[in-house]
């Protein structure tokens, strides 16, 4: 059946005519009898008062076909919650009115096995589901179901973690990713896909919800847990939903539409479109010829295609690896001097791609090479440009933004045309020495073998997640050393901070804890991903039975060391880490390493947690290149 064409299995009639109403808003007289017009292709009729054959209508096909329906789809919640916004999204579906609204996981931060905190979560979850007016269909993510004790209270408040339905002649097959592990469809899941499959042939399309897109991956292990869903489901009319990764994508896969929804209040950036980073609910209405699927987001209305592979491609190809950021000019000293660069302007992309670029010098430096450049990147290379300044300022509070690009880039895929611009900032960044250890260090977080902490963050250069809970200095601050010897690197990190709120068994950035993140690759990267670094997070715990929150333990370098406890006014950290783990990482002999130092703050009268960063966390838009770097 042709899905533009509305079949009404009853007779409309509106009767215009006995009185009516005229442009001026006055009730008006009938003066001529009416008469019937008949849709060609409904039996719809309307008895309408006129004088003249045209008629104050396009056309008389109504979009009513029993067999469409329209649904919402909330995507993730937590993973940095962003509160109001999930509130805000329910407000605005009630007064949409969908027939119902499915999810596609992380709904509660979770991550822990303490029962109290994971069913005041639920509870409070719970709390604005009820205040939506429509069905809601519950579908767990990684924040949902971490560990047994999590998957056990789903059964207890939930029941089935995967399960089907069909409505209108539409089979939803809703699925759980943490299948007996985090990120994983077991065999008995699998199996049971399969059955349902082989039991619903004759339905008219079938809708997957999961919470991992494991299709979107090069990992072999995501692909392998998808391969077998995606073989039992290729011979059907069928579309997939995920969430997970905090940005939208529409892949094509197997002539099937793949989406990957962005975030309902979920942590994101929030960079707009070209990264895919917006608050959304998706509006899907379903049609013979399959579902529409429009992008409500809290401040407009996108077709599915708000971001396409080919768009992903070329936002990509612009940014990863922090192309769109210049490697900083590492300083010994305050002063700037002559600066010489290189921008490179990288394509992988198998077409051009345009750009233009305007360059400007902060106060006090004196640009030498060209202020403004024009060019086309072939296909698959790179270009060079020079940039040359005279830096006639100093560095203040460890870096300083010595130049500006200004540029914008666009690109064709036949049809299909995209734009992008943005600022990238040259830093000069100051080197700090690091010291060397004399006396022997124990790790037991006294910090009594040190004799200073040179480095004080009462100021934070970035606070991150909920930076509204945190009050200034006296809610918390921090100061920390670092020191090597022969075989290890040492840090010490004393937080001071008027309230501490330790929770067993619980990660440490959603209490009171440190995270330390070290990344030795030479040469060094403008970005940085959590499986290239040294990174240690942990907890205050109790000196008595060393019951310290640790993430990641079996992860750590073997040989690292570590202690967390309570102090009179607040807590402190210890950590020794073999150097030659960060060699290894470094690839011979090291030369310089990047640190961050980030304090997570949680106070027990306020919800959420602030993070603090000594430099701005690597991994945001924030970052700052070299930041943070400690040489011989």
């Amino acid at each position: 059946m042709n899905t533009h064409t509305s079949i009404l299995s009853f007779s409309l009639t509106v009767l215009i005519g006995l009185s009516a109403v005229s442009s001026r808003g006055l009730a008006a007289e009938a003066t001529s009898p009416s008469f019937e017009v008949e849709s060609s292709k409904s039996p719809a009729r309307l008895a309408v008062d006129t004088r003249s054959s045209p008629v104050p209508w396009s056309n008389l096909e109504f979009r009513n076909d029993p067999n469409a329906f329209q649904f919402a789809i909330v995507s993730d919640r937590t993973g940095g919650a962003r509160w109001g916004v999930f509130q805000d999204a329910i407000a605005k579906l009630n007064l949409l009115q969908p027939e119902f609204v499915m999810s596609v996981g992380d709904m509660i931060q979770g991550y822990t096995d303490d029962l109290e905190v994971l069913n005041r979560e639920w509870d409070e979850f719970s709390g604005f589901i009820g205040k939506l007016e429509v069905p809601f269909f519950y579908i767990p993510g990684n924040h949902d179901m971490t560990n047994p004790t999590m998957a056990a209270l789903w059964e207890e408040r939930f029941g089935a973690a995967f399960y089907s339905f069909i409505y209108k002649d539409v089979l939803f097959l809703c699925l759980n990713s943490n299948d007996g592990a985090m990120h994983q469809i077991g065999s008995a899941q699998i199996e049971w896909v399969k059955q349902v499959l082989e039991k619903q042939v004759d339905v008219r399309w079938t809708l997957v919800f999961v919470h991992r897109p494991f299709w979107d991956s090069s990992d072999p292990d995501n692909l392998a847990y998808w391969a077998p869903i995606e073989n039992a489901l290729s011979d059907r009319e069928y579309t997939v939903f995920a969430g997970h990764v905090h940005s939208y994508t529409k892949l094509i896969r197997n002539d099937r539409r793949h989406f990957t929804l962005a975030t309902t209040g979920g942590g994101s950036k929030l960079r707009g479109r070209p990264f895919g980073e917006f608050d959304q609910v998706a509006w899907i209405t379903v049609t013979d010829s399959g579902p529409i699927v429009a992008n409500l987001m809290l401040d407009g209305i996108w077709d599915e295609n708000v971001r396409n592979e080919n768009f992903r491609f070329f936002v990509r190809t612009l940014t990863d690896g922090g192309r769109s950021q210049m490697p900083s000019i590492l300083c010994s000293s305050d002063a700037l001097g002559l600066i010489e660069r290189e921008i490179r302007i990288t394509n992988d992309l198998d077409v051009p791609i345009h750009y233009a670029v305007d360059v400007s010098v902060s106060d006090g430096n004196v640009l030498l090479s060209d202020a403004r450049f024009d060019l086309i990147v072939p296909p698959n290379s790179v270009e060079t440009v020079p940039l040359v300044l005279k830096g006639e300022g100093e560095i203040e509070n460890g870096f300083a933004v010595v130049a500006e690009l200004e540029w914008a880039a666009d690109v064709r895929f036949g049809d299909e045309y995209y734009a992008m611009d943005g600022v990238s900032s040259l830093h000069a960044v100051k080197s700090l020495p690091i010291r060397a250890q004399s006396r022997p260090v124990t790790v037991d977080s006294r910090l009594d073998d040190w004799s200073e902490l040179p480095f004080t963050v009462e100021n934070p250069t970035q606070i991150k997640i909920q930076p509204e809970t945190w009050h200034g200095p006296d809610d918390g601050h921090f100061r920390f050393g670092v020191a090597s010897d022969e075989e290890y690197l040492f840090i010490a990190i004393e937080v001071i901070d008027d309230q501490i709120v330790a929770v067993p068994g619980t990660k440490p950035w959603v209490q009171d804890g440190v995270e330390i993140r070290i990344d030795a690759r030479q040469p060094p990267a403008n970005r940085t991903r959590e499986r290239d670094l040294v990174f240690v997070a942990l907890g205050p715990g109790d000196r008595s039975d060393n019951g310290i929150p640790i993430y990641g333990e079996n992860a750590l370098p073997a040989g690292t060391q570590y202690a967390c406890s309570v102090t009179a006014t607040g807590f402190a950290a210890e950590v020794a880490i073999p150097l030659s783990a960060i060699n290894e990482r470094a690839g011979g002999e090291w030369k310089n390493f990047r640190l961050n130092v980030q304090v997570d703050d949680t106070d027990g009268d306020e919800e959420g947690t602030s993070q603090l960063n000594w430099q701005p966390d690597w991994r945001s838009a924030e970052n700052i290149p070299q930041s943070g770097t400690f040489v011989k």
